[in-house]
């Protein structure tokens, strides 16, 4: 009988995604409960943006998580009949919520929905739903809006810190120095999203994903510290705004499935997007030019990888040491050669065409496998 009510205690694990593999290895963790804490994270950032931009901050993250909620409802109900409850995980909420963090309070609400819409189709249900995509959907979704409205992007990006508020004095008060003003900077700046107007309440909410083991603390760190060493070299480092750094560095580089898995992998990915990041704005990229990186890094992280994962047991230690230092010297090579392509088409133009022809190319991928189904 005690065995018996084991082995149903087992099943009824099983049903319920308490133990995904064999042996039954048990798992206390659901997608839900990540995406339910990641959500919680971004509250102070949420509660800090409606403070200071009222009702229309409030409107468009509904709108936006709202977008990415049906359309993830409407493409699994029409081509993932199997998974009809995909959007109980709340991925799509948090794709919504980080996206219009990344938006000027003044655009226009279809923004919210175009660029909501376009995050969960190309950035993550083309691929095959969740933990399949190659980059961070909010990404994705801000480039699309970036790419077919630009103008009117880019004129509202620049018309909404008139805010007399973000001329906190609070440290400056005791003793002004560039340390207060970068305190004082921290609780409340000038920001061209409504996401990022406070570096302190980005910081709360990556402490609670730190402890709740949400997030690993490597890559961010990474970044961070990299970002400060070269801002001696690249000035204009500088000129981004700390809540622009802190919601790209914590909730967009350290997401599960567009980043790498192992610990130096992870060092090295922060690492690399400082450095792109300081190329691109020594190049005068300056529009966007932390999602330009992200999106390069996302690019290479599965050879990240492939080159970075730990030594196989029973291999010889100090050869395997070198074939991958040479490795990672010819990774570093190809990602600066992808990030000198990118000025290019930057500078001329072109990269809209790029992701014109990325979305041709999901589409089209997307429909063969549909068709082979």
């Amino acid at each position: 009988m005690e065995k018996a009510k084991k082995m149903l205690k087992i099943a009824s694990d099983i049903k319920s995604k308490k133990r995904f593999f064999s042996p039954f290895i048990y798992a206390g963790d659901t997608v839900e409960k990540i995406m339910i804490d990641v959500i919680l994270a971004l509250l102070p950032a949420i509660l800090v943006s409606i403070f200071l931009c009222g009702i229309k901050s409030l409107l468009l993250i509904l709108i936006s998580v709202i977008s990415t909620v049906l359309t993830e409802k409407i493409i699994t109900a029409v081509f993932f009949k199997k998974e009809k409850n995909s959007i109980k995980d709340f991925s799509a909420v948090v794709t919504g919520i980080i996206f219009s963090l990344t938006l000027p309070v003044f655009v226009p609400y279809y923004f919210a929905i175009f660029g909501g819409a376009c995050a969960v189709i190309f950035g993550k249900m083309l691929y095959g739903g969740l933990g399949k995509n190659l980059y961070n959907p909010a990404v994705v979704g801000k480039f699309f809006v970036l790419i077919f409205f630009e103008k009117v992007f880019l004129k509202f990006k620049f018309s909404n810190t008139n805010f007399q508020i973000l001329d906190l004095r609070l440290f400056r008060n005791f003793f002004d120095s560039s340390f207060t003003r970068f305190l004082d900077s921290l609780i409340l700046s000038r920001s061209n999203s409504i996401g990022t107007f406070s570096g302190m309440a980005l910081i709360f909410g990556g402490i609670y994903l730190v402890i709740k083991k949400r997030i690993s603390p490597s890559t961010p760190l990474s970044f961070f510290l990299s970002s400060i060493i070269l801002s001696f070299f690249v000035p204009e480092i500088s000129k981004i705004p700390i809540g622009e750094i802190l919601l790209v560095g914590i909730f967009m580089v350290a997401d599960m499935p567009t980043t790498p898995v192992f610990l130096i992998g992870k060092i090295y990915f922060g690492m690399m997007l400082a450095l792109v990041s300081s190329i691109l704005l020594s190049q005068k990229v300056q529009n966007e030019v932390l999602f330009y990186a992200i999106i390069i890094l996302n690019s290479f992280t599965l050879l990240i990888n492939k080159v970075l994962r730990p030594v196989t047991f029973g291999k010889n230690l100090k050869i395997e040491a070198i074939k991958q230092f040479l490795q990672l010297i010819v990774l570093t090579f190809l990602i600066v050669a992808a990030t000198i392509i990118l000025i290019n088409l930057y500078n001329f133009g072109l990269f809209k065409y790029l992701i014109y022809g990325y979305s041709i190319i999901m589409i089209i991928t997307a429909f063969i496998f549909l068709k082979n189904d």
